[in-house]
């Protein structure tokens, strides 16, 4: 009878009392070694059972393995063992499966590649926060006017055009005052014949272009005279008007100038110092365009600062154009003072003045309007160190924020200059040699970068209006200007370049080879590079701010050779 051996009370079989649902546990339709449901385990030739699901021990479970190996999950779901690494490698994970590469020496960061970026390439971190192959922060100079020494330049953009517009004094024509218009083509600019406005020496000028009537406006001072040029563009050269005599006075009367545009009026402003009640006092007036005609509006008085010298004018001028105001800077030294002007038709009056910091050197006070998503002016001065600060306006009063600091003790000669693409500001300084300074602004706060040397010597720095700098919204390239005497006839001439704003900061070398849009690691400060080749011993290492390639010395030294394939990173933005 199927399912029954012997009888229940003696089996044909001593010893065996299983039931028959205990008997029919052993009935597998599995090979043996292979788990099967409410079945008992069976081992195979091999003493393997495998498909286990889950096993609990109370007891110690013991594993065949090579010593050194672990015990991991493989791509079918099961465990598999791992074999030790070589001697000096370490675990790591690739985000799926476990393996043992080579230890790194330390001191890496993973990043995403904007572009491919080659093993042991210099690498720069972009504002969106990828890296990218360093490249060049600036490009070859081009010579704007090689006739004599050149001062008192200012720099404008023309929408209207497309061109840069700069106009200077030249000392070889007695100090007469010029224009030339530069064109931008790639990374370069070329410029058009110089032009002389008007045979008059003059004291000081300063220009602005007025975008509302199309014109290039200067405004020179001399003799106690303010008076002003309108100037119009056409291809590479510009067509000046008469002279227009504005407010006359006498032989201590309207200097140290500087103007603005203020879009929201249609109106140019120009400030200065004047001279009334014995004290030089800062004002302002309103200039109107008709054709090639100027007239000014009323005098205002912007900041009442008594001071013994006369060194009461104006550091600048700026147009807020998200409050619509315009803010004269002070550049007195008692100290310097912002006042917030309001344009109604052909005057400006203003609020009350509000000092900067107590410490700023004379004449040392710039600005320039930051927009985006700050819309506020920065200011940049010197004050024991090189200082930036935020400018708020509310309503008409201005409101100073924290001072941010480098560590640059030198006064010498800058000027801000903006660039709305990347959102950031450059102080452009010339100390003999010419640098580019970032500065970082969020909000009411800002951040001053570390310098980027564009010539190292054979500049001409010795007056603040020696240099000047616009931007090209038509080509999205900024543009500088600086005097320098490194001509074959060692006489002081003008020069000009493109700055590359969008280079990225350096911040480390790529530890291996990483395609665009992947990412990968890089190595950054206190850790070691094992990508280099053919390095000296103990040499400091840096990068060309020409092309972005890794250099022994230099300006932008980042890093000390420990062995001539390790390169130890000892700062990060260089």
């Amino acid at each position: 009878m199927a399912g029954y051996i012997g009888s229940k009370s003696a089996g044909l079989i001593s010893g065996i009392d299983a039931s028959v649902a205990e008997l029919n546990l052993n009935d597998k339709s599995s090979a043996n070694g292979t788990t099967e449901a409410n079945k008992v385990l069976t081992a195979d030739a091999n003493k393997d059972v495998t498909a286990i699901r889950n096993l609990t021990a109370t007891g110690t479970v013991t594993r065949a393995l090579t010593r050194g190996s672990i015990d991991v999950g493989n791509s079918s779901g099961v465990s598999s063992a791992l074999a030790k690494g070589a001697a000096g490698t370490v675990l790591t994970s690739d985000g799926t499966d476990l393996s043992f590469v080579a230890a790194s020496g330390g001191g890496e960061q993973e990043f995403v590649a904007s572009g491919a970026v080659g093993n042991g390439a210099i690498v720069g971190l972009n504002t969106n926060g990828t890296v990218s192959v360093m490249q060049s922060s600036y490009y070859s100079a081009t010579n704007v006017d090689t006739a004599g020494r050149v001062f008192d330049t200012f720099a404008s953009f023309d929408p209207d055009t497309g061109k840069v517009l700069v106009t200077y004094e030249r000392t070889n024509t007695n100090g007469y005052p010029c224009a030339v218009v530069g064109t931008v083509s790639g990374t370069s600019i070329s410029f058009g014949t110089p032009v002389v406005i008007a045979s008059v020496n003059y004291s000081e000028i300063c220009s602005v272009y007025d975008d509302a009537a199309n014109k290039l406006l200067l405004f020179t001072f001399g003799g106690g005279t303010l008076s002003g040029y309108v100037g119009t563009v056409s291809g590479t050269t510009t067509s000046w008007g008469s002279v227009n005599s504005l407010i006359s006075g006498g032989s201590n009367y309207c200097d140290n100038g500087n103007c603005c545009f203020d879009s929201n009026a249609g109106k140019a402003v120009v400030g200065y110092r004047n001279y009334h009640s014995s004290t030089y006092y800062g004002y302002a007036s309103v200039v109107s365009v008709s054709g090639n005609s100027l007239s000014v509006g009323s005098e205002a008085l912007a900041v009442q600062v008594a001071h013994a010298q006369p060194t009461q004018g104006t550091g600048g001028m700026v147009f807020d154009s998200n409050a619509n105001k315009v803010l004269y800077l002070s550049a007195a030294a008692a100290p310097p003072h912002v006042a917030v002007g309001t344009v109604s038709g052909t005057s400006i009056s203003f609020s009350t003045p509000v000092a900067v910091e107590g410490t700023i050197i004379a004449n040392t006070l710039k600005g320039v309007f930051v927009g985006g998503s700050v819309n506020k002016v920065l200011l940049t001065y010197f004050a024991t160190t090189r200082k930036a600060v935020v400018c708020s306006i509310s309503g008409t009063t201005p409101s100073i924020g924290t001072a941010a600091t480098d560590a640059s003790t030198v006064n010498v000669a800058r000027f801000p200059v903006y660039d709305p693409d990347t959102g950031r500001v450059f102080i452009i300084t010339d100390s003999g040699s010419l640098t580019m300074t970032p500065v970082f602004v969020a909000g009411t706060a800002c951040g001053i970068g570390v310098p980027v040397t564009i010539v190292g010597a054979n500049t001409y720095g010795d007056n603040v209006r020696t240099i000047t700098g616009a931007y090209d919204t038509t080509n999205d390239k900024m543009v500088i200007f600086n005097a320098t005497n490194n001509t074959a006839s060692g006489s002081v001439s003008a020069e000009s370049r493109i700055i590359n704003t969008a280079a990225p900061d350096f911040i480390g070398v790529a530890a291996a080879a990483i395609s665009s849009g992947a990412t990968g690691k890089v190595t950054v400060v206190s850790g070691v590079n094992e990508s280099q080749s053919g390095l000296s011993i103990g040499a400091p290492y840096g990068y060309d701010s020409a092309n972005g390639n890794l250099v022994l010395g230099g300006n932008n030294v980042f890093g000390k050779a420990i062995a001539a394939d390790k390169l130890f990173i000892t700062k990060g933005t260089a």
